[in-house]
């Protein structure tokens, strides 16, 4: 079997190599964006009870 030439022919098809790469941004992404979501909907919550 041949080696391949270049580095992207060895990283999967999808973005699990970036997952992979830096997996503690993703992390970091993922709480701040539930973080904002909860505030949002909280907040839309109080919106439509004052009304």
């Amino acid at each position: 079997m041949a080696e391949p030439h270049e580095d992207h022919e060895r990283l999967p098809p999808s973005g699990a190599g970036d997952l992979r790469a830096a997996p503690g941004l993703y992390w970091v992404l993922t709480i701040a964006g539930g973080g904002a979501y909860a505030v949002a909907t909280d907040l839309e919550r109080r919106r439509l009870t004052i009304r």
